[in-house]
């Protein structure tokens, strides 16, 4: 596979296995989960009451029978009863709202552990790849994950720029970083109206003021060279701390697509250079092998069926026992004529998504390899 182009694709199982036997982010299940298998993430939403209070609120909702603790399926429901309607019916929104505030919290929270500063999954996969004889060559990277911890190692690998502009430019040679649903320390500045300095600036409780940036958060337009990049997610969640309280001419407004069932709902016009490239990515690859992903956003799907190119494309999948097989065979499902299955790697032990022993299998060689593609990996 050396003569031939990888898209490494990494998904919301590849931050949960950033390190082995170590836990990361945390899942979209436990997004407003009151009760959580790690303390990570009781104690990020105990240290932010407004989010608690949400997570307790909901939590018998979102087990319950229609929604069995699919939190995406339950915000989709949310979003769908609530985007486009008046002021008074903007409650369900004010929830969806108040899920970046979460994700800004989570992502500055596991940026303070320091995982970006110490070896990680992710920094001993590309020192893997960028050996003398690495396994396969990379042609881009797709990452639908929020954290940074990947952009940290990637920049650092590949000297890249800390910019979105830095990350989709292939002047020199180098693979692309790129990042389809925002980034948790991705923002943009929108001027804030005298009618919303009136509500920020109002006496109330932090509910309120979450609700009175509902418009900014969703509805204000951005172009990609409006995208600033801080170091770390912790600078953009200070600013909306701080700006949402007082009356500020501008406002940061975080540029991630929330984590809903069908992701399009908020995805706006600043993000199609980014679609673009993606879709660049994929008419490209040769190989395409998911890590931690499930390959379910109808904005991805939609990319697989839109391929244009005179070759095959190779779908491997890295994830669970339970799932990899399964996502294989829906992808391949989108275009049976143009799509054949890869290899499939997972967890033996069943206890995360396989990023952790996908590298080590790199590491020690446990792989076949034949015509220019790994058509297996060793457990």
């Amino acid at each position: 596979m050396k003569d031939k182009k990888t898209v490494l694709i990494f998904g919301a199982g590849a931050s949960y296995d950033i390190d082995p036997g170590v836990i990361g982010m945390p899942l979209s299940k436990n997004l407003y989960r009151s009760q959580v298998e790690d303390d990570l993430v009781s104690q990020a939403l105990r240290a932010w009451p407004n989010l608690w209070r949400y997570s307790s609120s909901m939590n018998k909702l979102i087990d319950s029978e229609k929604y069995q603790g699919d939190v995406e399926k339950y915000l989709a429901d949310l979003w769908r009863s609530a985007h486009g309607t008046t002021r008074v019916a903007l409650e369900p929104r004010d929830i969806v709202v108040s899920s970046f505030f979460y994700l800004l919290w989570m992502c500055s929270l596991f940026e303070q552990e320091g995982w970006a500063n110490k070896p990680n999954n992710y920094s001993r996969l590309f020192g893997v790849l960028n050996s003398p004889s690495p396994p396969f060559h990379i042609s881009d990277v797709i990452s639908f994950n929020y954290d940074t911890v990947l952009d940290h190692d990637f920049r650092d690998r590949y000297n890249v720029q800390n910019s979105v502009q830095a990350y989709l430019d292939k002047r020199w040679g180098r693979p692309r970083l790129i990042k389809p649903h925002g980034s948790a320390n991705w923002y943009v500045i929108c001027p804030v109206t005298d009618k919303l300095k009136v509500l920020i600036s109002d006496q109330g409780d932090v509910n309120e003021k979450v609700r009175t940036l509902s418009t900014v958060l969703l509805d204000v337009g951005w172009e990609l060279e409006d995208v600033r990049i801080t170091n770390t997610a912790r600078d953009v969640q200070d600013k909306l701390e701080t700006n949402y309280g007082e009356s500020a001419d501008n406002v940061q407004r975080p540029v991630m697509i929330l984590p809903l069932v069908d992701k399009s709902a908020t995805i706006d016009e600043g993000f199609k250079p980014i679609s673009q490239a993606m879709q660049d990515a994929i008419n490209q690859a040769d190989q395409v092998i998911l890590i931690g992903y499930q390959g379910k956003d109808n904005d991805f799907r939609q990319v697989l069926r839109d391929r244009k190119s005179s070759h095959p494309l190779t779908i491997s999948v890295v994830g669970t026992r339970r799932s990899a097989k399964s996502i294989q065979d829906k992808l391949i499902a989108l275009d049976p004529d143009n799509f054949k299955p890869g290899f499939i790697f997972y967890d033996r032990e069943e206890k995360n998504s396989g990023f952790s022993e996908f590298v080590s299998a790199l590491e020690y060689g446990r792989f076949v390899i034949a015509d220019g593609e790994i058509v297996s990996m060793i457990n």
